[in-house]
């Protein structure tokens, strides 16, 4: 009879081990699981980061190039006018001059 109940314990406590056996693998299981899915979650927020900073990146190339065609063109622009200015003082004689005021003046005239 102490045989007999010795083996009921240990069947009990055996069917005991193996449903917490069971129980573990299950919890390892989910664990696994909620960490793949924590780990895609992270993947996938770099991904969205990356590509903000991508496009941040592309954002400020074309302020930057937008901003250097400005800044050339108003150089250009500038020396353009520098070089008229050159050009009229050495070509342009105190005749010439006198005439491009008259002319002017009478446009004015005509205007008025």
């Amino acid at each position: 009879m102490v045989k007999a109940e010795a083996e009921k314990k240990f069947r009990e406590y055996d069917d005991k081990l193996k449903l917490a056996e069971k129980e573990i693998e299950n919890i390892s299981a989910m664990i696994r699981a909620q960490g793949e899915e924590e780990k895609k979650r992270i993947i996938a927020d770099a991904g969205r980061a990356a590509e903000k900073m991508k496009e941040d990146a592309k954002a400020r190339m074309e302020q930057e190039l937008k901003k250097a065609k400005n800044e050339l063109r108003l150089e250009a622009s500038e020396l353009a006018v520098q070089m008229a200015e050159d050009i009229l003082k050495k070509k342009v004689t105190k005749e010439d001059h006198e005439g491009m005021v008259r002319e002017y003046l009478d446009r004015m005239v005509k205007k008025n």
